[in-house]
């Protein structure tokens, strides 16, 4: 299989103490599959199987151990791809330890994309610029979002994607074979749409005329509050309250996504988690980080992005345990648990 590692030069927004915000830059190599077989080497001297994915930097030390031993990038700064600098030819890789070199003078050094282009961040630049640290925080919405029913998305305050908008709960023995009702409106509004016999069974439920609907209720330029209540009985529900987007933010949106859609799938998954954060998309930046752990369950960088997608949601135990693999790792700070008061 040819490897395609995606290089990217991305800034990194540090806060110097009394002169604001400066920029530095620092290579990533964005892996996407391998030639032979590798492991990447961790500083507690522990070491892992290159899986689909991987997020290399200059500090990083990696090991082939089944030959050809080649990788292979893929320069968004060139749009060109080359095999990616290592610290030893080829014939000599097979076993031995080998650490990233910097892009090849004359080839990508000095080459930059343009303003325009779209480039994955560091872990770190996309944590300062998503405007969070840590912690879903608590809003106004929280006072009017209750029940039982265990339903996971959406989260109650967040944004929603109108036209990719599902509702997603806990299957439960007590609801089995079972129907719930579904209450969709806006929030200033006594109109409702209804939705019956919605399965309690499986566990999720998405339908096109609910995204049409949910469309309708954009407005010009603000947010618009919508009000969902998914129920068994008049004792037994949940209620959501959330935001559609303005129809400018939203085209503005969609339009970032299209600029991102022809980009590779590891590059385009962490813009993707940046763009839905930006927009407060809590669930949907959820579902994307999980679904890059299942492809690189035991990358420490890809990790700490999966972190920062899912840190706003409500899957409180599956934050908790990747945060203590990170922990474990030597990373703390990230999406901490908030303190008892």
């Amino acid at each position: 299989m040819t490897t395609r590692i995606f290089v990217v030069t991305v800034s990194i927004v540090a806060c110097l103490c009394g002169s604001g915000l400066a920029q530095t830059r620092e290579p990533q190599w964005l892996i996407e599959g391998v030639q032979g077989k590798w492991k990447v080497l961790v500083q507690n001297g522990t070491s892992y199987d290159m899986a689909k994915y991987e997020i290399l930097t200059l500090a990083s030390k990696i090991q082939c151990i089944a030959a050809p031993c080649v990788l292979t990038a893929y320069s968004l700064d060139t749009a060109r791809e080359e095999e990616i600098p290592l610290s030893l030819p080829v014939e000599r890789r097979l076993g031995q330890v080998v650490s990233i070199k910097l892009p090849v003078a004359g080839k990508t050094a000095g080459v930059q994309a343009s303003a325009d282009a779209p480039v994955p961040r560091s872990f770190q630049a996309l944590m300062n610029n998503t405007g969070f640290r840590a912690g879903r925080t608590k809003g106004t919405g929280d006072l009017v979002c209750r029940g039982e029913l265990p339903l996971a998305s959406p989260i109650c305050g967040e944004t929603i994607d109108v036209t990719d908008f599902s509702l997603r709960w806990t299957p439960r023995p007590s609801e089995a074979g079972k129907v719930f009702t579904l209450f969709v409106g806006g929030a200033d509004s006594s109109e409702r749409k209804r939705w019956n016999s919605v399965s309690a069974d499986a566990g999720d439920f998405r339908v096109k005329a609910l995204n049409d609907y949910l469309t309708s209720l954009e407005l010009p330029d603000s947010l618009n509050a919508v009000s969902i209540r998914l129920m068994r009985t008049e004792s037994l529900d949940a209620i959501r309250l959330v935001n559609v987007p303005s129809k400018a933010d939203d085209a503005e949106y969609r339009k970032r996504l299209q600029a991102i859609s022809s980009m590779p799938d590891l590059p385009r998954t962490l813009w993707s988690i940046e763009e839905t954060l930006k927009m407060k998309m809590w669930s949907k930046a959820a579902l994307i980080s999980q679904q890059l752990l299942r492809d690189a369950p035991d990358s420490l960088e890809i990790r700490k992005y999966a972190l920062a997608g899912l840190c706003q949601s409500d899957m409180a135990d599956e934050i908790a345990r990747l945060r203590n693999s990170l922990k474990d790792a030597g990373v703390t700070g990230v999406c901490d648990a908030e303190e008892k008061k």
